[in-house]
């Protein structure tokens, strides 16, 4: 009830966009920004505004944490490179190795094989 009662304004009278500067959007940032302090919070995050994500759907959450983890995978590869010698040049070629099997929500096979093509 408490979380139905929070929405609520949200789903009949403030309704902008809240990447926006005109007023509806302005109160729609405001909540957000709300919330993601609060869920900070409740996760001990050190900086909710660097840390807390909101997304539409679990597509979206799915694509995010595939792509953050190779893109992580890549950063550290190209440290790697960056420090040089030999270990540095075969890290730099390798792969990531990301599991998954035929159970996987589509969503998540979907994506892995872009990545893959990628």
């Amino acid at each position: 009830q408490q979380v139905a009662a929070e929405m609520a304004p949200f789903l009949f009278e403030h309704f902008g966009n809240p990447s926006s500067g005109h007023t509806y959007g302005r109160v729609c940032k405001a909540a957000l920004d709300t919330a993601r302090q609060r869920v900070g919070r409740l996760l001990n995050a050190a900086d909710p505004a660097a840390e807390v994500c909101f997304t539409s759907c679990g597509t979206e959450s799915d694509n995010w944490a595939l792509y953050g983890a190779v893109a992580l995978y890549r950063r550290r590869q190209l440290l790697q490179l960056q420090q040089g010698g030999a270990a540095g040049a075969a890290a730099a070629g390798a792969l990531p190795h990301v599991v998954a099997s035929e159970v996987e929500h589509p969503a998540v096979l979907v994506h892995l094989q872009h990545l893959r093509d990628q």
